[in-house]
């Protein structure tokens, strides 16, 4: 699991070495060509990270589930997403055998994953009977807070 580690930042390279989409589902029923304009859909949200030490890597896995507003059983669209970043410096972050990532730098992998995840959603609903779904907009702010 990786912690965020409030202090005097380090100096640490870091970049996007690989984009893996783990998982893409879209539900095919048709209810009646209802489309995003015509349906509340909600958007959940959560990311899971991983760092390991020998490769000097930090894993972000983005998953997004799009369902009807109320209906969390009704499944619309889901999306699982690996980001790789690589990282040179890093073994300057081992700490009492935790491993610790500036605030800062945590914070940046994680707005870059869920960002491009935006992205790969908009291109993979285009023609789709949710192409017009506007993808919200991420407060990172009140997302860290898990409100």
């Amino acid at each position: 699991m990786l912690k965020k580690k409030n202090q005097k930042e380090l100096s640490i390279e870091y970049w996007l070495s690989d984009i893996k989409i783990l998982n893409f589902k879209l539900s095919e029923e048709d209810e009646g060509e209802e489309d995003a304009k015509n349906v509340n859909l909600k958007m959940n949200l959560s990311l899971n990270g991983d760092y390991n030490k020998e490769k000097k890597k930090v894993s972000i896995t983005v998953l997004v589930i799009i369902h009807k507003d109320n209906e969390e059983e009704t499944i619309i669209a889901e999306l699982k997403v690996r980001y790789i970043y690589n990282i040179q410096n890093s073994d300057t972050l081992n700490e009492n055998n935790e491993i610790l990532l500036p605030k800062n730098l945590l914070d940046t992998f994680n707005k870059v994953s869920i960002s491009t995840t935006r992205g790969i959603l908009f291109t993979k609903f285009q023609a789709t009977k949710i192409d017009d779904f506007i993808i919200p907009l991420i407060n990172f702010d009140s997302f860290e807070k898990g409100e």
